[in-house]
């Protein structure tokens, strides 16, 4: 499981690493428990898409599903697949940037903007400035990786919640005879 995984933050932080190894191309952490819940990665992060997926199609269903909503949806699946795999790269974060700020309107987008913010602020406290730290396994380092992973699970959660359509003001309609 690579170090800066969701997983390993939180195995890391319960004391079951006993070792970072560089494997691969990456720095994945071994322990108690690492093989079983790195195999379970693909089904975690099928499960949080499956549950995207429900949420966006409940909103279809019942209408609020909108043009304005697929920025939101698509931030959900990039965060779904990106807190449910057993790698984490720093670069991830770059995918949320085109969506994030199309998510939402008002304070929505203040709040999914301010956490984002704070994840990629995060993100480059880790990589690079404590990531020999974070190799060593210090405690304030690992602390700081399960916040960043905990944002980044937040604004999950955020995505999913927030107020269908969009929240940008009421949009009038098209004069009669007008071509969208």
């Amino acid at each position: 499981m690579q170090v800066e995984s969701v997983g390993a933050s939180v195995l890391m932080k319960l004391g079951y690493a006993r070792e970072v190894v560089y494997e691969f191309g990456a720095f994945d952490v071994k322990g108690p428990g690492f093989g079983f819940w790195s195999s379970m990665s693909l089904p975690i992060t099928g499960a949080l898409v499956v549950v995207t997926a429900a949420v966006m199609y409940r909103e279809h269903l019942v209408g609020r599903f909108a043009t304005a909503s697929v920025p939101r949806y698509a931030a959900a699946f990039v965060l779904a697949f990106t807190i449910g795999s057993k790698v984490l790269s720093p670069q991830y974060m770059i995918w949320l940037l085109p969506l994030i700020p199309l998510c939402a309107g008002g304070l929505w987008l203040l709040g999914a903007s301010g956490l984002y913010l704070g994840a990629c602020w995060a993100t480059s406290q880790i990589f690079p400035e404590h990531y020999d730290r974070l190799l060593s396994m210090d405690g304030s380092a690992i602390d700081l990786l399960l916040e960043r992973n905990l944002i980044l699970i937040v604004l999950w959660v955020l995505m999913l919640v927030l107020p269908p359509g969009d929240e940008r003001g009421p949009v009038s309609p098209a004069p009669e005879g007008a071509r969208a």
